[in-house]
């Protein structure tokens, strides 16, 4: 059935979703109203329970993602909508971690796109002969799914995943911190094969006197790394995740062996992947 000839609802309810996989700040926006009347105005075809996003106009970085939770009538199985036609409103927002894996088959497609290439990374295959530990680092805008897609790649290949949340590191002396790495290490080692993921990565170096430990916490990081694989026979693997690629400094970034972008663009997720070769 083409869209021409669905019935269009007459009264449409949506959910702003809170999801660690996405942007919360939503919720204090003063223009929300305004942009999902804009979305509207265009004639768009959904079903109940699909996600839709709405970029932030002002910072192209930020987007909203929501569910649509009622629709009347209540019969509808597929339903067109606009703001001429349908009497719109916004309910309270809720917690959705599952997101992509619902009924968007672009999104489902991408994302699987996405997560088979770190499965490449984390199988190996490029590393057999070199002794290096794996260090990839992915960027991207929040909400991109970074985090989901590494926790499906190790759910498919049945790695364990540790998980650091370096913004819980931010502010600890330097000597906290590389005490701190040594235990998210040694986790790593005791529990191969492992991905052992630190997100939102460049907190990692904010401390409490950063001109005189940032450069001191970064070499000890990558020098920790780097022993790793003569540590374990065990596959480990380290990721980094960031969405501020741009403060991280040449040096930093020349220490990763892969690089994953991921991007957004007309609510789909494009992804883009380049592979270096480590710079020592």
């Amino acid at each position: 059935m083409s869209s021409e000839t669905l019935k269009f609802a007459k009264s449409l309810v949506v959910c702003l979703i809170k999801s660690p996989l996405y942007s919360t700040s939503a919720e204090n926006s003063p223009n929300l109203d305004q942009e999902l009347t804009e979305f509207f105005q265009t004639t768009r075809t959904f079903q109940l329970n699909d996600y839709f996003h709405i970029r932030n106009k002002s910072n192209s970085s930020i987007y909203y993602t929501f569910k649509i939770i009622k629709v009347e009538p209540n019969d509808l199985s597929k339903f067109n909508v606009n703001t001429i036609q349908t009497s719109l409103s916004q309910s309270n927002s809720i917690e959705d971690k599952w997101i992509w894996l619902e009924k968007n088959d672009t999104e489902r497609l991408i994302l699987k796109e996405y997560t088979t290439e770190i499965k490449k990374i984390l199988e190996f295959n490029e590393f057999m002969n070199q002794e290096e530990t794996p260090l990839l680092l992915i960027h991207g805008p929040n909400g991109g799914a970074k985090t989901r897609s590494v926790q499906m790649a190790c759910q498919e290949l049945n790695f364990h995943l540790c998980k650091v949340n370096c913004v819980n590191l931010a502010g600890e002396s330097a000597s906290a911190i590389e005490k701190r790495i040594d235990i998210f290490i040694q986790n790593s080692l005791n529990y191969g094969p492992c991905v052992l993921l630190f997100k939102s990565f460049q907190y990692l170096f904010k401390l409490k006197d950063i001109n005189e430990f940032n450069k001191r916490v970064l070499n000890y990081f990558f020098q920790a790394i780097c022993s790793i694989k003569a540590k374990t026979e065990h596959k480990v693997m380290v990721v980094c995740s960031t969405n501020s690629k741009q403060n991280l400094n040449s040096d930093i970034l020349s220490r990763f062996n892969h690089d994953i972008e991921v991007k957004v663009r007309k609510f789909f997720f494009f992804v883009k992947i380049e592979k270096k070769n480590c710079e020592k």
